[in-house]
């Protein structure tokens, strides 16, 4: 065989051509020597050299011994990695600065070979609202995984900042049985995973910004019915108490009229906008700003009390880099969805206040009350849409807005949080 045909041979095999143990490519097995490989392959060499000087069979011998064992090294590493299969498991609604556990199932589809002593190199980066310069990872081992069985590893991930992280390529590596060569191979897989804000603790003044008598939220309060409330007490009966009401045991025991009552529900309809103003938008995308976090945990806090209560009528126009609006969110699913777009939102020099003014219309002609929260000084001509007839002039004649700059402390006495 000629050198030019053994190099093609060498070509289309998978081993020794591909000696960088960092290339990304996927799909296909890669191995080279290790450190201790390079250490007997040079021994190899010596004793075939000694052979060939002194004509001493023994040698050649023992030379083919050694080769035979690179060999079986060589053949063990591909067949352990070329069935192997993998299935990542991410949790559904992590939080940021909250541990949670990450699973990878790998399965392996050959029917008579076992693959022992498996490394999974998880790569993890951030992608929106920025994008991580330098990708964190974490190694795993998985000791052995029969023919046709799947084995599973775990690790526990713990997330500081929230956003949009991508999970994958993850690649797989093994030096059994000798330890002589490694091989390698990166599944394709990827995975996304949404990190919502972190919630923080609301304090027990947070309710004066919605207090109804103070900023002239709609309410709809409903005469005590047992359809109206929860029922927390008895009292005797009154004029016009419907005869439903009555608690018969009760009243036969106290020999007059007793009534059942029931807590009244009060259903508030607000509109929030979330003014994620920043002087300079380069800035923004090196680190987060505490202001714009701030903001954003704060709104992630307050939607998820009200909406425990699940009596109130809300909406939220969030001006970033894009606009979202979510215009009734009168449920945990909703919610969700919401929570989702805070987490990937960016702040803007210029963002939309009109164009969020304007999508609110609907529910200000309900609630006439707007509370802004930005990270700047009150700006009320901002807050001035493109008005396209009377009736959307008289809605915001009669609304009446709150602005709160996080910027200077003002949401402070309403909310509390760990340091980001």
């Amino acid at each position: 065989m000629s050198w030019e045909q053994w190099k093609t041979t060498l070509q289309r095999s998978d081993i020794g051509l591909k000696r960088n143990p960092n290339d990304s490519s996927s799909g296909s097995v890669h191995t080279w020597f290790t450190r201790e490989g390079w250490y007997v392959l040079f021994i190899l060499l010596f004793i075939l050299i000694g052979a060939a000087l002194r004509s001493v069979n023994l040698l050649v011998l023992l030379a083919s011994l050694i080769a035979g064992m690179l060999i079986i090294q060589w053949r063990i590493c591909r067949r352990s990695l070329t069935s192997l299969s993998i299935r990542r498991r991410l949790p559904m609604t992590p939080q940021a600065n909250l541990p949670f556990e990450v699973s990878i199932e790998v399965h392996n589809r050959n029917p008579y070979l076992p693959s022992w002593l498996i490394s999974l190199e998880e790569r993890l980066v951030r992608v929106e609202p920025s994008t991580s310069n330098q990708p964190t990872g974490t190694t795993m081992v998985v000791p052995w995984i029969g023919a046709t069985m799947s084995a599973s590893a775990r690790f526990q991930c713990q997330l500081k900042l929230r956003g949009k992280y991508r999970f994958g390529p993850t690649r797989l590596t093994t030096a059994f049985p000798f330890g002589l060569m490694r091989g390698w191979v990166t599944a394709p897989q990827t995975a996304e995973l949404i990190v919502r804000p972190q919630l923080g603790q609301l304090t027990g003044k947070w309710q004066n910004l919605i207090r109804l008598e103070r900023q002239g939220l709609a309410k709809t309060a409903s005469r005590a019915g047992v359809n109206e409330g929860e029922f927390y007490g008895l009292r005797t009966w009154q004029h016009g108490d419907s005869q439903r009401w009555i608690h018969w045991r009760t009243t036969a025991r106290l020999n007059e009229l007793a009534v059942r009552q029931f807590e009244q529900q009060q259903k508030l309809s607000l509109a929030i906008l979330i003014d994620l103003w920043i002087a300079d938008e380069n800035k923004s995308r090196e680190g987060n700003d505490p202001t714009i976090e701030k903001i954003i945990c704060f709104t992630a806090s307050l939607l998820d009390s009200m909406c425990r209560q699940g009596n109130h009528h809300l909406a939220i126009a969030i001006a970033g880099n894009n606009l979202r609006v979510s215009t009734r969110i009168q449920s945990r699913a909703v919610l969700g969805g919401v929570l989702d777009d805070l987490a990937v939102v960016a702040p803007s020099s210029t963002p939309n206040l009109p164009g969020a003014v304007e999508q609110l219309l609907p529910i200000l002609a309900d609630s006439r009350a707007l509370l802004v929260v930005s990270s700047r000084d009150p700006n009320w001509q901002q807050l001035q849409p493109n008005l396209r007839g009377e009736s959307q002039r008289a809605i915001m004649d009669k609304v009446q807005s709150r602005w709160l700059n996080v910027a200077r402390g003002e949401i402070d006495p309403f909310f509390k949080m760990e340091e980001l």
